[in-house]
């Protein structure tokens, strides 16, 4: 993702956060989470193209609201990110 980010868009390293949880870069912690959202909206301005992804565990839960349809969903369920912060569900 990083490389196409790089190649097709543009997009150069010192523009790029990334965090890892691989011993080699910034580990995703709550907090190191919450200071890098903080950081991209401190360094945005006008104009500037933000992109964040994603990889990581997901689930599903009960569809409460009904937002997401028969066609979609045929369980009454709806898909959720869940994060592990520090450890702690």
């Amino acid at each position: 993702m990083m490389e196409y980010l790089k190649d097709i868009h543009g997009f150069q390293d010192e523009n790029i956060a990334l965090l890892l949880d691989d011993k080699k870069h910034t580990k995703p912690t709550r907090q190191n989470i919450t200071k890098a959202f903080r950081q991209v909206v401190k360094d945005s301005e006008p104009g500037d193209v933000v992109f964040c992804h994603f990889s990581g565990h997901g689930g599903k839960i009960k569809d409460y609201d009904g937002d997401e349809g028969t066609n979609h969903c045929v369980d009454g369920c709806t898909s959720a990110l869940c994060f592990l912060f520090d450890n702690v569900l």
